[in-house]
């Protein structure tokens, strides 16, 4: 009956022991993307062509001036609030023909994905495209990156 009772004993004191460390950890969530609205530039992008970047670069352009600089030849500027909005332009150029050019934003604390979609067709040409589009504004020292999916 001894070694019962003292048997008992130290389980329950064992049991006491590694269960003590009741520590309830939350589970790290992984930071939501939300969508970001844009509003696509309406320019005639025949007279108004972007200059002075490389192709699939995307460039972020705050101000009147910084506008004239990177479309030079534009007899048109847009009207774009640039104390509200941040203008986004981009050009490339494809192996083929386009039908559709569709961009969308994600933003995630200091963050910003834009995400072009170009839409070839089956023409056997290279053609050359620009996109260019306006959010609000951008907050600063915002992380900007670009992913550009050509897609048949």
């Amino acid at each position: 009956m001894k070694k019962l009772f003292f048997s008992l004993t130290m389980l329950a004191a064992m049991a006491m022991f590694f269960s003590c460390e009741k520590t309830t950890s939350i589970p790290e969530q992984e930071p939501e993307w939300q969508q970001v609205s844009i509003t696509p530039l309406d320019v005639d992008f025949e007279s108004c062509l972007l200059q002075n970047i490389d192709q699939d670069q995307l460039v972020v352009i705050n101000s009147q001036n910084e506008f004239a600089s990177f479309f030079p030849d534009c007899a048109v500027p847009p009207t774009v609030d640039f104390e509200t909005k941040s203008l986004f332009a981009v050009h490339g150029l494809s192996t083929s023909g386009i039908y559709d050019i569709e961009a969308r934003c994600e933003c995630c604390m200091d963050t910003l994905n834009v995400i072009l979609t170009v839409k070839k067709d089956m023409t056997c040409v290279m053609m050359p495209w620009q996109y260019a589009f306006s959010i609000d504004k951008l907050l600063e020292n915002q992380i900007v990156t670009l992913t550009i999916d050509y897609t048949d």
